[in-house]
């Protein structure tokens, strides 16, 4: 009986096996169909675990399925620098005819040198980035013009973050720990303005959460899942908290767009999360809000048509009956050519903190803050500098206390899951509550901001002859001239450029545009308020930003040197002698000082800051 049967099997083998090569194939078109499709979804991790079924099954070799894992890799936390032996493997075999989604296809496309860039920047192997980059550029049609200019904002991006890593900012980060991050992926972190509620993402099996908790006898609660309650499928992401934690404003997504929604804390509850609006929600993709302290002005993004780039930056004013208005552009020193994202306006009015693509980044998105000026402008965004940003995308950063605290999701190897909600201290707790507007001299320049010292430091008026002074200079002829080159100031607590620095920094533009042999020292000075540890951060982030705003404009990054020295290079008193402040001396100690340490063949000086002789430390004097 055993005979006949093996024999049976064995013929219906015979007649089923030329099908198993066909059915086998088929399997494995079908596997990689799910891969794209979870991959165009940008659910990276079913992905990446489908693209792995077909390397393990003969497609190891394959740079397409290499190319898809290096991307998938690249997009998930804690998991990035896995990504570079597959994108490495991939450049092996490139074919500038690339078919998008097709099995048969065995190459990788050109943009594989790209993404190999992106990872060996976000693991900080910048020499390598650079190549990669370079090579991509070589490889690209000579008429795709937003690929070169992709490629050169990373390789500026590069040599950037070469600069800010040499000179972190001295930033304190407390994990909120359990209950409220987990082993999966807790991000978009929004609080109130006294730090009592907190809401944020919770990544699930088969859904995005929204979660909430408040702050009891100073620790969090225990999280409550709010998805349900707003009426959420999973697809709501948290952008911002009203001032005093009633409002929430949400993000929802679907395959084509996103729109802008908000919700409300009544009678303990939060209710169904509701439209912005049609002045505020189009057709095209809204991307994050927020509501200013009176809740009188709405900030947010869009990529619909008429901005600057992708997405850009808009604010709207609430009407009388409670809508929203008609969007007006922030305009083209916040908006850049590319996205910007994610505004938080503090709760002063005064500075409003978003992400960006398009300025002068580490590498991928940064965060960035602008001010005010006095009539209204905004003016030069100011990167936040290392460690807040890093080679890799900062997407979200939830600044309260008026910037000098913020919540964000970080990834940490020290951390409970792929991604924990981090409280950053950016100032330090006695600073926090100082009020220097009501101890600064009063007076200030009447078209600036800053209280700068009261002596003429007004920005140096080029004479008629000026470029042609310099350009006609050589070892045997003396310019007709001097140069004067005059150190720039601050405000208290602050690392932001003034406008009347920037007008000092654009006249040292000029010089060092028409000067190619001049190189620079910049170094960053602080008053006596604050820590050591802390005024070295910020003196050396104030010599850092002048540099940026240059390199900015033109001048190469290998011309200037920074450096911080903190509050110890003192040239006005910052005590009285009876010991108490004196806030009028103190103006003069926050600066960058200019240096020339090789000498050339043009005159320029460096002229000496004039301090009142009241305020004149006296010799032999220690006055911290």
């Amino acid at each position: 009986m055993k005979q006949p049967l093996l024999l049976s099997i064995l013929a219906s083998f015979i007649i089923l096996f030329p099908l198993f090569p066909q059915d086998a194939n088929q399997k494995l078109k079908d596997i990689f169909l799910d891969a794209e499709y979870f991959f165009l979804n940008e659910d990276y991790q079913e992905a990446l675990y489908s693209f792995n079924v077909l390397y393990k099954r003969g497609y190891a070799d394959d740079a397409k399925i290499n190319y898809r894992i290096g991307q998938c890799y690249l997009n998930i936390s804690g998991e990035k620098g896995k990504s570079i032996p597959y994108l490495e493997k991939a450049v092996l075999n490139i074919n500038k005819n690339y078919v998008e989604g097709s099995f048969k296809e065995t190459a990788a496309p050109i943009d594989a040198y790209f993404f190999l860039g992106n990872a060996y920047r976000v693991n900080n192997q910048i020499d390598k980035a650079i190549a990669s980059y370079d090579k991509y550029k070589t490889l690209i049609d000579s008429n795709n013009t937003m690929g070169f200019k992709l490629a050169d904002n990373e390789i500026s991006a590069c040599k950037l973050a070469l600069v800010m890593m040499k000179s972190p900012q001295d930033v304190k980060e407390i994990n909120l720990g359990r209950p409220v991050n987990t082993s999966a992926r807790d991000f978009f972190p929004v609080v109130s303005g006294d730090e009592s509620v907190l809401l944020y993402n919770s990544a699930q099996k088969f859904y995005n959460a929204v979660f909430f908790s408040k702050k009891v006898n100073n620790r969090w609660s225990s999280p409550v899942n709010i998805t349900s309650e707003i009426q959420s499928d999973g697809n709501q992401y948290c952008s911002s908290l009203s001032f005093y934690g009633t409002e929430l404003y949400l993000r929802v997504e679907d395959n084509f767009d996103a729109d802008l929604m908000v919700a409300k804390y009544e009678n303990g509850i939060w209710t169904k999360s509701k439209s912005l609006g049609k002045n505020i929600n189009t057709k095209f993709w809204e991307g994050n809000a927020c509501v200013s302290k009176d809740g009188k002005t709405l900030f947010f993004s869009s990529n619909k048509p008429g901005g600057f780039g992708a997405l850009d930056i808009y604010k709207s004013l609430r009407q009388p009956n409670g809508d929203w208005g008609i969007p007006v552009n922030l305009g083209n020193v916040i908006n850049s050519e590319f996205n910007d994202d994610a505004p938080f306006i503090t709760e002063d009015g005064k500075r409003l903190y978003f992400v960006s693509q398009g300025h002068q980044t580490m590498g991928g998105y940064d965060i960035f803050y602008s001010e005010l000026d006095n009539i209204g402008k905004w003016m030069e965004p100011v990167n936040l500098g290392y460690p807040i940003n890093t080679t890799d995308d900062e997407l979200f950063f939830c600044p309260v206390k008026n910037g000098a605290v913020a919540y964000v999701g970080k990834y940490s190897k020290t951390g409970y899951g792929y991604e924990d909600i981090v409280r950053m201290q950016l100032v330090p707790e006695e600073l926090i509550a100082a009020k220097p507007s009501k101890e600064e001299p009063k007076n200030q320049d009447k078209n600036t901001k800053q209280n700068e010292p009261s002596t003429d430091l007004a920005v140096n008026k080029l004479p008629s002859n000026f470029e042609k002074n310099l350009i006609e200079t050589d070892s045997t002829t003396k310019a007709k001239e001097r140069i004067v080159i005059r150190c720039i100031f601050f405000d208290f607590n602050s690392s932001a450029l003034t406008i009347k620095a920037k007008k000092e920094l654009d006249y040292l533009f000029i010089i060092m545009k028409n000067t190619p042999e001049l190189k620079l020292e910049f170094s960053g000075n602080t008053d006596a308020l604050g820590s050591d540890e802390y005024n070295l951060s910020l003196s050396a982030q104030r010599a850092n930003n002048a540099k940026t705003y240059l390199i900015n404009k033109g001048v190469q990054a290998e011309r200037i040197s920074t450096k911080g020295v903190g509050k110890k290079n003192y040239i006005a008193v910052n005590n009285n002698p009876d010991g108490s402040d004196n806030p009028e001396g103190r103006v003069f100690n926050r600066r960058v000082d200019f240096r020339i340490p090789e000498a050339i063949n043009k005159s320029i000086i460096i002229e000496e800051v004039k301090v009142p002789e009241k305020l004149q430390i006296r010799n032999g004097e220690s006055n911290p």
